[in-house]
């Protein structure tokens, strides 16, 4: 929840520090779809407000180019929503409604005065530690804002913050315990740790097929074996279908001069530029400049002068004025004095990159490749209609795969986990699991699925051969199976009795060394724990052993506690108290931050639920369901 309020109440300086991303994307979405059928119908309803699928998917691709910018990787969105992630931005949503109803019935404000000194305080809108409005208006130009909206949203923000802050800063602790939370936090103790390994116990019992067969009926349930169904697939890929498409000279020739200019690189040039406040600076600067002095010298001789590399940039990047006066200049060249805005600059290019167009050989490859697929699309929708009349006939899909001379998959017992999609055998058909999934899981046993296009140059169609459902193995089948985990139950429950029997018996660090040759098991030392370093320690969360060293902490010194380990049990003993160090004096600053946060965040969880007393919250299952649907069959 406060993860939520943090990504609101920064939403304007998040859209503006990220202008450069945000400036090359594009709004996509369901767009017509939901516009025109589905606006009406609403995901959920807080208080008095309908919350639209239109809202919800522009929300939705918004955080997904965030993520994709963030992360740098090929991330789906259709793995967003499997993960949940509509969820959480629907609940974010309502959380945003609620509140905004709240702060209305409340009747609460900000004044013009506190909404301005915000604004002129963000740091996108200042220049040189001042509010410069000419950036203003030109970033929120730039990101299609406008001012009157800015304001708005500023002030439901500093509404809000200042709401939250009253009822927060009621439950911050007093100094006295926040020591006492800190000192507990920082202490770090010396530990020694006993691994008793399950899979090393001796099990001196010898397993019967009576034992075996009472333990699979006492587990059975854990056996059951998920609903599979057997499915053929034919996946229809336009690149791998034109390969034999024949490419005249003529067709290259054609293709070649209609995108001719795809393959062209502008002229581009390395430039600099110098600015100026005052005219007489500027002026001065020419002056060396004349002198064949560098931009660096320059700098340091003239006080208001300052240099940015604008690197390597096209003829369109300058503005109108400018365009031409630079790009006539020669390498090692500058231009006279312009005058910017207030400002005063000089250019002076250091590089030139000429033109280029790639010849028709240079992309004669890429280019057959390209007129291919072109030639072949009429040829691809025709095979499609041929397949789809054909399953219409009655014919199986392996018939028409044959006679068409198609690759037909055949996947038996895919389960909905889609396990066997991930093996070599089936890899061609890994980059359309999720459709492939969906579509097995929606049709009955002898029937087929309609050809589904995946995107433009992929499709499939799927028949289901035989559904499997859920069931319990006969005890023969997984008899093998059952016998070793019977085994290995047996020597948990060992393991878990020889680290019980060291903890309670160990009583210094001499008797733990005795009982661990006695029970054959290891022993490591001079483990240094504090309460923080657990917290940040993922290996030890890894191996299950977090919990168990935490409650060492609870017990004296010298006193052993057993607990579980990834790989069976643990016995752990404190044996001696470090005095807390200077610096881990100096972590205590973040560490009071970082209870703060945990405090606030549990107090406003409370605060939004109490909230929903007066906006009751009601979510459209079935109109979200529908909306997750579209999302899925439009997205490839």
């Amino acid at each position: 929840m406060l993860q939520n309020l943090r990504d609101k109440s920064g939403n304007w300086v998040f859209k503006l520090l990220l202008l450069t991303i945000a400036s090359s994307f594009f709004i996509f979405g369901i767009g017509d779809m939901i516009r025109g059928i589905f606006s009406h119908r609403p995901v959920a309803i807080v208080g008095t407000k309908d919350i639209a699928m239109e809202e919800l998917d522009a929300e939705l691709r918004h955080d997904f180019r965030r993520i994709q910018a963030q992360r740098q990787d090929n991330i789906t969105l259709q793995e967003l929503v499997g993960a949940g992630f509509i969820d959480k931005i629907l609940e974010r949503i309502i959380n945003r409604n609620i509140l905004t109803q709240e702060m209305e019935r409340l009747q609460l404000t900000a004044s013009e005065n506190v909404i301005r000194d915000n604004i002129q305080n963000m740091e996108p809108f200042m220049e040189n530690g001042r509010f410069n409005h000419t950036k203003f208006q030109s970033i929120l130009k730039n990101v299609g804002l406008n001012q009157k909206n800015l304001v708005s949203d500023m002030r439901r923000q500093i509404i809000e913050r200042q709401y939250f802050l009253s009822f927060t800063h009621a439950g911050v602790q007093s100094s006295y315990y926040r020591n006492v939370l800190v000192d507990a936090m920082l202490q770090k103790r010396i530990f020694s740790i006993v691994s008793v390994n399950a899979s090393k116990m001796d099990i001196t019992k010898k397993l019967s097929d009576k034992d075996v067969s009472d333990f699979f009926a006492a587990h059975k349930e854990s056996y059951t074996l998920p609903e599979t169904r057997d499915i053929q697939v034919v996946k229809l890929d336009l690149k791998k279908l034109s390969k034999n498409v024949q490419v005249s000279n003529g067709d290259l020739n054609a293709a070649y001069q209609d995108k001719k200019h795809l393959y062209f690189t502008p002229e581009t040039r390395q430039i600099q530029k110098i600015t100026f406040s005052t005219q007489e600076a500027a002026q001065k600067a020419y002056a060396l400049l004349e002198k064949k002095k560098d931009f660096k010298e320059i700098v340091k001789t003239v006080k208001s002068a300052t240099v940015k590399d604008l690197g390597e940039i096209t003829k369109n990047m300058l503005s109108n004025a400018d365009q031409e006066t630079v790009f006539d200049l020669k390498k090692g060249e500058h231009t006279g004095i312009i005058t910017d805005n207030e400002s005063f600059v000089i250019y002076q290019v250091t590089a030139i990159n000429k033109a280029e167009q790639q010849s028709l050989e240079d992309i004669k490859s890429e280019l057959q490749d390209i007129v291919r697929l072109e030639k072949f699309q009429e040829d691809f929708k025709a095979l499609k209609d041929r397949i789809e009349d054909e399953l219409a006939g009655g014919n199986s899909l392996e018939k028409i795969a044959n006679s068409m001379n198609l690759p037909l998959v055949s996947i038996q017992k895919l389960s909905k986990d889609g396990t066997l999609l991930n093996t070599q055998e089936y890899k061609n058909l890994t980059d359309l699991k999720e459709q492939i999934l969906e579509q097995a899981y929606k049709i009955e046993s002898g029937n087929s699925s309609p050809i589904l296009d995946v995107t433009a140059e992929k499709s499939f169609v799927l028949s289901v051969q035989k559904i499997t459902p859920q069931h319990i193995p006969n005890f023969a089948d997984v008899k093998e199976q059952v016998t070793n985990d019977a085994i290995n139950y047996l020597k948990r429950v060992k393991a878990a009795e020889v680290a019980q029997q060291i903890a309670k018996e160990a009583k210094d660090s001499t008797t733990l060394s005795t009982l661990v040759k006695k029970h054959k098991v290891t022993m490591t030392t001079n483990h240094v724990y504090s309460r923080m370093s657990i917290i940040d320690d993922a290996d030890l969360r890894e191996q299950l052993m977090a919990d168990a060293i935490e409650r060492a902490f609870s017990v004296p010194l010298n006193q052993a506690i057993a607990g579980r380990s990834k790989n069976g049990f643990v016995v752990i003993v404190p044996e001696k108290e470090l005095p807390i160090s200077s610096e881990e004096r100096k972590k205590s600053d973040d560490l009071i931050k970082r209870m703060d946060n945990v405090m606030t965040e549990s107090m406003i969880d409370l605060l939004i639920s109490g909230m929903k007393q007066n906006h009751p919250v009601q979510v459209k299952t079935d109109n979200l369901n529908t909306f997750i649907s579209m999302i899925s069959k439009t997205e490839g």
